[in-house]
């Protein structure tokens, strides 16, 4: 605001490959994080203001999607942003938790749904993953064999207890 007449936009500093739309001060950062780039704008007098702007790299959540089963685990984390970042889920079919400082999110009871997991950082950024939730009687079960089977007599009945590794008996 202020000034004489007409207002040019231009960036006099451009670490970051920022662009500027030189008629209304859009400014849209470039790709390049970790910088500042300083934005001119320039009134009819040939008065001159300037602004510093601090680009910063883009929140992200890791990883963006996985498959879990009901009451399973799975670690989330964050990179970029600005600040202290929050895990949340907005979107909650499963009934399931989340650290919301550590990201650790337990898949809940219902299973055949997707919840969202997102991450919000100090300035309201936020970046989301997707969790498909499955019934446990989905996950695939591994069979370890006994090391050795009791020799066959005829007529003579036995058992042997196969241990499951991992995934639920059905």
């Amino acid at each position: 605001s202020g000034g004489i007449g007409t207002k040019t936009f231009s960036i006099s500093v451009n670490n970051s490959s920022a662009s500027i739309n030189s008629s209304t001060g859009l400014y849209t950062a470039g790709a390049i994080s970790g910088v500042t780039d300083t934005v001119r704008v320039t009134d009819a007098n040939n008065n001159i203001s300037q602004a510093s702007v601090t680009v910063n790299s883009p929140l992200q959540i890791s990883p963006t999607g996985v498959t879990l089963v009901t009451g399973q685990s799975r670690q989330f984390s964050a990179s970029g942003g600005i600040g202290t970042k929050t895990f949340s889920i907005p979107v909650n079919n499963s009934g399931g938790s989340i650290n919301s400082s550590t990201g650790l999110y337990t898949a809940g009871t219902i299973s055949g749904v997707t919840d969202t997991v997102r991450v919000t950082d100090a300035n309201n950024n936020f970046s989301e993953a997707f969790v498909t939730v499955n019934s446990a009687v989905n996950k695939p079960v591994e069979v370890v064999a006994p090391q050795t089977l009791p020799s066959a007599q005829v007529n003579v009945f036995y058992s042997q207890e196969i241990p499951i590794a991992t995934g639920t008996p059905i």
